[in-house]
């Protein structure tokens, strides 16, 4: 793995760059982690599973380099996809996640995810939201193309301060 961050005029982290070559595991996926070193793992008492769609997700930002985690557990919080070390969340935002404003219609986070957005942040962590409707292209029966959805994950992860490979 490769990664990089510059830093802000403020000292913060303006950006990460990160790059796994698209060959580590042999199979295409990044190199495990050790849990205990990233402290993030998926709980044992936890019932909750990834959709196909997350997993879609996941698969596509590790072909585009992303090393991270699944189903973790920070600060109490669990996340859908995780790098600790470079303090990034993923979270792939199903149906569930949103609310829709009765008198205008209009779509919007619901209280828990905004709730836990804003937990993440103060946590130090970068949060990126992919929506099921951004990521499925919006229309009942259609469905995003393998490189609409590397653009989706690309574009979201560069809005972050994260930079893929290409």
């Amino acid at each position: 793995t490769q990664e990089t961050a510059s830093m802000s005029a403020t000292g913060a982290p303006a950006a990460i760059h990160t790059c796994v070559p698209s060959t580590a595991g042999g199979n295409g996926s990044a190199p495990p982690r050790s849990a205990a070193a990233h402290r993030c793992c998926r709980p044992a008492s936890s019932s909750r599973s990834a959709s196909a769609t997350q997993r879609e997700v996941s698969a596509t930002l590790r072909s585009l380099g992303w090393a991270h985690e699944e189903e973790c557990d920070i600060g109490g919080l669990l996340v859908d996809m995780a790098d600790v070390a470079g303090r990034v969340v993923v979270e792939f935002d199903g149906p569930t996640h949103y609310i829709t404003d009765l008198a205008t219609g209009e779509e919007r986070e619901d209280g828990p995810t905004v709730w836990k957005t804003r937990l993440l942040e103060r946590l130090g962590y970068r949060v990126v939201r992919i929506g099921h409707v951004e990521w499925n292209g919006g229309g009942w029966g259609y469905r995003n193309s393998e490189e609409e959805h590397r653009k989706i994950a690309r574009n979201s992860m560069r809005l972050a301060g994260v930079n893929l490979c290409d």
